[in-house]
């Protein structure tokens, strides 16, 4: 296609934006925010953020982790690992251990 000779190199601050930068060289170039998402291969929905942030804002999350199995023994848990630091590095409780 018309787009094709996009040669793009990631900045060494932010390696995984050259992804970014492809589409908004692009889009700037007059695509479309249908034929750039189709070109390549992402949704219209991240042209549109990529275009608003010109680095990637990343994931928040937006509730607290629940665990409801592991919330009546995470005292137990935090007292092994607090134990363990005193332990030869062999004799410490491992994930498979306490699960």
């Amino acid at each position: 296609p018309r787009y094709a000779a996009l040669q793009i190199t990631p900045s060494p601050k932010f390696p995984h934006s050259s992804g970014t930068l492809k589409v908004r060289l692009a889009r700037r170039g007059g695509m479309s925010e249908r034929a750039a998402a189709g070109h390549f291969g992402i949704s219209r929905a991240s042209v549109k953020t990529m275009m608003m942030f010109s680095v990637p804002p990343g994931y928040q999350r937006t509730a607290d982790i629940k665990r409801p199995k592991l919330d009546g023994f995470t005292g137990f848990i935090d007292q092994w690992l607090q134990d363990d630091l005193n332990r030869p590095r062999k004799q410490r409780h491992t994930a498979k251990r306490i699960f």
